[in-house]
This record gives C-alpha cells, structure tokens and sequence, in this order.
C-alpha cells in the first residue's frame, strides 16, 4: 500500500466515523434506502447489479428511484434522467451509467444529483417512489441507508489492498457479493467476516444488439471481423468474451472508464476499420450510447446478472417493508 492511499483510507475511515458518531450529519429520506456499492477501486459489476436489483423489484410493483451522482456528466444540480415513463435526459447531461440504467429500466424513477438527499426528496413527492436504490452508496454517509450492499470482484488481489476505506469496514456491509468467473477470494473472507453473508454470481450473456434495440444473430457476427472497444474499468474482460465466442477481432481499442469520444477519437477509430477491413465496431452497452452517432456500423454487447438467490431478495425485501421514515 503506498503512504497516499494510506492516507486517503484514514481519511474514509475518519469521515465515516464522524458520520456514525453524530458529529457529521446523516439525513433519512421517507422511504427506505438500499445501498450498491464497492470497497474496493475499480470494476466489480456495481451497475448491472443496480439494474439486476431494480428489475426485481419492479416486477413486484414496487415504484423504484434510482439516486445517483451522475458521475462524467456534463450537467449540474438535479437533473431528473426517467420519470418512469419516459427518458427525460440524454448520457451527456446524466453521466453514461445512469443513462444506461434509465433506458434498461424504463418504469424506474432516475436522478442524478450529487445531493442525493435532494434527489430522493424529488422522487418521493414527484413520483411517489416507494424506495431508493442509492447507486455507488457504501461510503455516502450523508444519507441513512436501510441496507447495505458491497460487490467485491472474486479475483481482486487482497494483497494490494486497493481499498476505499480499511479492510475491517466490510464488516459493516449487510450483504457481499462477489462477481466474476472465480472466487479465490472467498476463502479470505468467510475468515475474516464469518457473519457476512455472501452471494458469488457472474455476468450472463444477454445478447447482441444494434440501433434501436433491434437483436443481432452471434452467427452473423462471426462472418465477419471487427474492431472493439471498450471505456470500462477492466476493459481486457470485454474483449476476451467477444474472443471466446468466438468473434474475429483485428483492433481492441481499451480506453478509460466512462470515456467521451470526441472527433479526432472517431477518426480514430474509422481508421482501424478502413486499415483492417473491419465490418465495423463491437462495444458494450455504456460505450455505444455515446458511440451510436459516429458514423460508424456499431454494435454492443449486452449482460446482466442472473435473478436474485431468495435469501437475499427476502433481505432487500425486508428492508422495503420498514416503516416510512419519520
């Protein structure tokens, strides 16, 4: 661990304890609060597992809102993304992730404000929201959480300690949830936190699409050869499913997590397609929003989390049946 990031865990912890002692104010919201949220820096999945957890909830008839800061938006203040109707912003003023989670989940209540206090204010007396999912929530400590949930990648490297906060903070979580195809990390952690229940799933393959949500067939992807990119976390991951397939790739453009293209980015790239006589350009979901007006023939790929074991949608349950909040 280098002295900075020493440092910067000290400081989550120092804050998260002012919080929990009283000194720094922490707000309920009238309804309850589900928290995703990570320990660790980087990728683990905290997105499809937000859309995961909404879709379930939704099908029970619940009125989900979404609170999230918005992060790369281009935007200030509140910005209201889905009313649960219809899509009110586009990924520029919302941030790519929560666009993503707008039009993936169209009956849901989306916003993106930094004060997420204000955002759930907004979405209780705007849309009757019935609960909040407090997106990338572990350590937003202004805003009480009924429920907290921790994804955790099960490959990540315990040793490095690319922590948010302390290690021992986990033991705050009410649920962890490991992603990924293995789980070395498990054994560590039913040691060090043998209360903490666990819950190990990976991403699913939902598919191939194409400008207006229209399917494409793998089997015609595979005629054909193609340049991928990818602006997520661990942009390697992506490429290596599109090889498994398996897809002909002859350019992977890796680039940094919610990257925006901009001109000289999309002659980039309609240069390694030109140059390697690529039908065109496979990406993921959060990629292609921001793509899908390049010029160039784009396609995504789409995944998801498998439903929910019972054990843990009975504990979410729980946490919604609460009181309303005084």
């Amino acid at each position: 661990m280098t002295p900075l990031l020493f440092l910067y865990q000290r400081a989550a912890a120092l804050h998260r304890g002012l919080h929990r002692r009283g000194v720094l104010r922490t707000r309920r919201l009238g309804k309850p609060v589900l928290s995703v949220g990570n320990l660790a820096f980087g990728g683990s999945g905290k997105t499809p597992f937000v859309q995961r957890l909404a879709s379930e909830l939704l099908d029970r008839g619940l009125r989900v809102s979404i609170l999230s800061r918005g992060y790369g938006r281009q935007t200030h203040g509140l910005v209201p993304v889905s009313d649960g109707t219809q899509l009110l912003a586009g990924w520029r003023e919302a941030g790519d992730e929560v666009f993503l989670l707008a039009r993936a989940l169209p009956k849901a209540c989306v916003t993106a404000c930094a004060d997420r206090f204000a955002a759930g204010q907004f979405a209780e007396e705007e849309h009757g929201a019935d609960l909040h999912i407090l997106d990338d929530g572990f350590q937003h400590h202004r805003l009480h959480r009924d429920l907290d949930i921790v994804l955790l990648a099960g490959d990540e490297d315990l040793a490095a300690r690319r922590w948010r906060e302390p290690w021992e903070t986990l033991a705050l979580a009410d649920a962890l949830v490991l992603t990924g195809e293995a789980f070395p990390v498990e054994s560590a952690i039913q040691a060090a936190f043998p209360s903490l229940p666990v819950h190990k799933t990976a991403l699913a393959n939902y598919g191939y699409f194409t400008s207006g949500e229209r399917p494409v067939d793998p089997g015609w992807l595979q005629q054909h050869r193609w340049v991928a990119l990818a602006g997520i976390a661990r942009p390697q991951r992506f490429f290596r499913d599109l090889e498994r397939v398996p897809l002909s790739l002859t350019r992977t453009l890796p680039l940094p997590d919610h990257f925006a293209p901009g001109p000289a980015d999309i002659a980039r790239v309609r240069k390694m397609v030109v140059e390697t006589a690529a039908r065109g350009v496979l990406m993921t979901q959060k990629d292609f929003y921001k793509w899908q007006e390049c010029g160039l023939e784009t396609y995504y790929h789409r995944v998801g989390f498998p439903p929910l074991p019972t054990w843990l949608l009975d504990r979410v349950l729980e946490a919604c049946e609460k009181p309303d909040r005084p």
